[in-house]
């Protein structure tokens, strides 16, 4: 559930997006756990918004694919965001 870690480290991976020269070399490390560590409200979604649907989401019982796709319409990085904030870099991305 988002809390003010999280929100705050969302607020550090947009900030260093936008600061990314273009063309510049950038590697995303992602680890399991990392969408609950970081994340960024889509516009118009407040912070107890965000924080009361994934608290729905996680009580009502949702699959997980589901439960990540409501994450992630409401995230401004889940869901390929991220990539497209870095587009105009040479972005490359490791899952672990």
């Amino acid at each position: 559930v988002p809390g003010p870690a999280s929100l705050a480290a969302g607020q550090a991976v947009l900030e260093f997006a936008a600061a990314v020269p273009a063309g510049q070399r950038v590697l995303v490390l992602v680890s399991g756990g990392a969408s609950s560590l970081v994340e960024a409200p889509a516009p118009g979604i407040g912070a107890d918004e965000l924080r009361a649907a994934n608290e729905w989401g996680l009580a009502s019982g949702l699959q997980i694919g589901a439960l990540n796709a409501l994450r992630g319409r409401l995230s401004r990085l889940k869901c390929g965001r991220l990539a497209a904030l870095l587009a105009h870099a040479r972005a490359r991305a490791l899952l672990i």
